[in-house]
């Protein structure tokens, strides 16, 4: 079942100033930064992420992120016929 992160966003509690950062770790694979988050800057992010295999997320600092994202059960059949997803899920570019 593939699921669809399409944002990460900044807890409302983080102190100010507060830098997080979000990494990823998709399979056996290495963890990934996806993105940099810091209160009074930049509170959210588009991430566009399409997940096929188990994935953990992670936080460094001290407040918390919030995902926003879905579960996507007919998304295997739909992309019959379109590019291909890259590794770790992610659609490849055109």
């Amino acid at each position: 079942m593939y699921r669809d992160l399409p944002q990460a966003t900044l807890a409302m509690d983080a102190a100010a100033g507060q830098r997080v950062g979000l990494s990823a770790k998709v399979g056996d694979g290495p963890a990934v930064l996806l993105c940099s988050l810091r209160e009074g800057g930049q509170e959210s992010c588009n991430l566009d992420i399409v997940l096929d295999s188990y994935s953990e997320f992670s936080v460094t600092g001290g407040a918390a992120v919030h995902l926003a994202g879905y579960y996507m059960p007919e998304y295997e059949g739909a992309r019959r016929g379109g590019p291909p997803l890259a590794a770790g899920g992610r659609m490849a570019d055109p």
